[in-house]
């Protein structure tokens, strides 16, 4: 079941990315946040599928197109190698994933709580 999960989320995570671009993360991130606000990892799982599916659409990038001319070039200009552009770039989607599902999850959580 856990399995299915992830892979759902990492789904939803490369079809808002296809759709709406890098914005598509937080915003799924969050909603995982939310409906995953009652449970411990959520926020970590979000990370980890936010990853993968951007794993997944460079992947799909790359057999498509001159990925790697673009990641030399964003290399040079980074000053770091063209394999630390596709690091920075799974690195994005995880931490965009991860903060904005806690910050959900917070949000969630005060909702929760009564009022003094």
């Amino acid at each position: 079941m856990r399995l299915l999960r992830f892979v759902l989320v990492a789904a939803a995570f490369a079809a808002a990315t296809f759709a709406i671009g890098w914005w598509g993360v937080p915003l799924v991130g969050a909603a995982m946040g939310v409906i995953t606000s009652r449970e411990r990892g959520g926020a970590t799982v979000a990370a980890l599928a936010a990853m993968v599916a951007w794993g997944a659409l460079l992947l799909w990038d790359a057999a498509r197109g001159p990925l790697g001319h673009l990641a030399s070039v964003l290399a040079g200009v980074l000053t770091i190698r063209p394999v630390g552009v596709y690091a920075v770039t799974l690195c994005f989607a995880g931490l965009l994933a991860l903060t904005s599902a806690l910050v959900a999850r917070g949000v969630a959580g005060l909702a929760r709580t009564p009022a003094p």
